[in-house]
């Protein structure tokens, strides 16, 4: 991460009429020229209405034509298990029977992925703060082939390239029992699929540096346990050579590299940040007259961390890059036993500025003003650069943008305000609205938190032109990204059928997984886009189209020739090995 530098505080705003706001300031934000669409062709419902949980991460299987996705609904009488969906017809998915995990003693499912004709399974056993486990199974026959033991909490499963081997982040979630902490160890497990043998790398070396941790930008907040209790894996991709895979630390806002020949941690790197003293954000719920809901897009001196939750690697033209989904995410609230929330709104009495910093405080903390932005969550750990005790620079989690860069740190491009902008200038009525099962879809509501939320990130190719698509867990609906030149990415379609009235898919909430299948691997060999929406428990079918205009540019490109292009980057952030 970048030393935190303290940012303008000029009202750029960038104010835009819906339907709860009156007041307007400012050119209204314009959305990116579309090029790709996403065409909704099907979408199945795992828990018909029952709960949240349902469908939150899908895989496919080319050879079987098989759909899975983990169905854990809270309501849900029948869990966990992995749906089964036949989709020899895209446009009509068929169900077959499900996976029943509760035969092999999960109690819980966190994640599924699929390669080489071989279905991994990661699921919780006794209790998320013990070892669970990763399940083998044949994907043509849904045969339970073996089990691997992992550790505490997997949470999500990627295969190396080759088939021979499954990464698994071991979240190492910590829970009260009690009044008593109990914090086991995030680890990363690599499992042998043909013996299920099992190596881990763990975060030992870690322990007892700390300090040089937070120097290189990671953010480590808990007041007691040690480093590897701290840092919790969340999701991984592997390098197209197989020898290495890169995983997020969500909440310590960092990635770390692994060497899947030696299973060694080789090291750990902050995620860096955005400055929202020059990108504009909306940074309350509650900003216009009266408290009123508004678009209210101006800068704001305050820094949002990344903390990547989604992560993918693309080979790009002019080398590997790492595409991080911003999320955001505070560490559960453990008071029980004694550990506070590490978030609270700007207004509360935890939240201590220093007063040479932010001499206009009071104007800040105050709500229902455009000035005054004292909803926001921001965090009572970050930011006090002289260790005085109080806050020098006001930080929040999540960067509400997609950003992309090198193995070793150094940034390559971020997206910064563009999803925000998209949403206010393409369907203001529904900027920042939160889309879970139990939301209201409230206008302006997630503006005080993280925005829309950009939760997962998956790469694809089609029509010699490599994207990214995004999925926005509280908004809903997946943005699309060209990164062919990571450098120059652009911001080429938004597609979100419960707000834009799409005949398929109006039922989708909170998206969360994302597969990419290729035109050679698709059933109707048009590329496909698979989205998982833990909202509602319902899984869509997107047909990948390029616009005709797209098309003719890229063939115009084509015909040019290679062109020279700069990087937009920095130098890269220290590690620490």
């Amino acid at each position: 991460m970048r030393p935190l530098t303290r940012g303008t505080t000029a009202a750029t705003a960038l104010a835009v009429l819906a339907p709860a706001a009156v007041l307007l300031s400012g050119a209204p934000a314009t959305a990116a020229a579309t090029t790709v669409d996403l065409v909704p062709l099907a979408s199945f419902d795992s828990t018909s209405g029952r709960g949240e949980g349902g469908a939150e991460i899908v895989a496919f299987d080319p050879a079987s034509r098989r759909v899975f996705i983990t169905n854990d609904p809270v309501l849900g009488p029948d869990r966990p298990s992995v749906d089964v969906l036949d989709l020899r017809n895209p446009s009509s998915p068929v169900p077959l029977p499900s996976v029943n995990l509760m035969s092999q003693g999960a109690s819980a499912v966190q994640s599924v992925a699929v390669s080489h004709g071989v279905l991994a399974v990661a699921v919780t056993l006794t209790s998320p703060q013990a070892p669970g486990a990763v399940l083998l199974y044949d994907a043509a026959t849904s045969r339970f082939l073996r089990r691997a033991a992992v550790g505490a909490l997997p949470d999500a499963v990627t295969f190396t390239p080759d088939g021979m081997s499954v990464v698994v982040a071991n979240e190492g979630e910590a829970a009260c029992q009690g009044r008593t902490l109990v914090n086991p160890e995030g680890s990363v497990s690599i499992v042998d699929v043909a013996t299920g043998s099992v190596r881990t790398a763990n975060l030992l070396a870690y322990n007892g540096r700390k300090a040089e941790l937070q120097q290189a930008g990671v953010r480590l907040v808990l007041p007691g346990g040690t480093v590897a209790q701290e840092l919790e894996p969340e999701y991984s991709t592997v390098s197209a050579d197989g020898l290495t895979a890169y995983v997020t630390l969500q909440e310590a806002n960092a990635v770390a590299t692994v060497d899947l020949v030696t299973a060694t941690v080789t090291a750990i790197r902050g995620a860096g940040s955005v400055d929202f003293g020059v990108v504009p954000v909306d940074a309350s719920d509650r900003d216009g007259p009266g408290g009123t809901a508004l678009i209210n897009r101006r800068t704001r001196d305050v820094v949002g961390l990344v903390a990547p939750d989604g992560i993918a690697s693309l080979h790009s033209r002019s080398g590997p890059v790492l595409l991080l989904a911003g999320e955001g995410d505070a560490r559960d609230t453990l008071a029980a036993c004694g550990v506070p929330s590490d978030t609270a709104r700007l207004s509360s009495a935890r939240v201590v500025l220093d007063p040479t910093a932010y001499p206009d405080g009071a104007t800040i903390k105050a709500d229902g003003t455009a000035a005054g932005y004292g909803r926001l969550n921001v965090s009572v750990v970050d930011g006090d650069t002289d260790g005085d005790g109080d806050i020098d620079q006001l930080t929040v989690l999540g960067s509400r943008s997609l950003r992309i860069v090198r193995p070793d740190g150094s940034l390559v491009f971020d997206t910064e305000d563009q999803l925000e902008a998209l949403i206010a200038g393409r369907f203001p009525g529904s900027f920042n609205i939160s889309s879970g099962l139990n939301d209201t879809t409230t206008f302006d509501a997630r503006s005080d938190d993280k925005g829309p939320e950009p939760e997962s990130v998956v790469v694809g190719r089609v029509g010699g032109r490599d994207l990214a698509f995004v999925a926005l867990e509280r908004v809903g609906g997946v943005a699309t990204f060209e990164v062919t030149r990571p450098e120059s990415t652009t911001l080429v379609g938004y597609d979100n059928p419960a707000i834009d009235g799409s005949s398929v898919g109006t039922s989708d909430r909170a998206p969360e997984g994302l597969v990419f299948v290729q035109a050679a691997d698709s059933p109707n060999k048009q590329p496909l886009l698979l989205v998982s929406n833990e909202g509602l428990g319902t899984t869509t079918v997107y047909e990948v189209r390029l616009s005709r205009a797209a098309e003719q540019a890229r063939e115009r490109r084509a015909a040019a020739g290679p062109r020279a292009a700069g990087l937009a980057s920095t130098a890269p952030s220290r590690p620490v090995l």
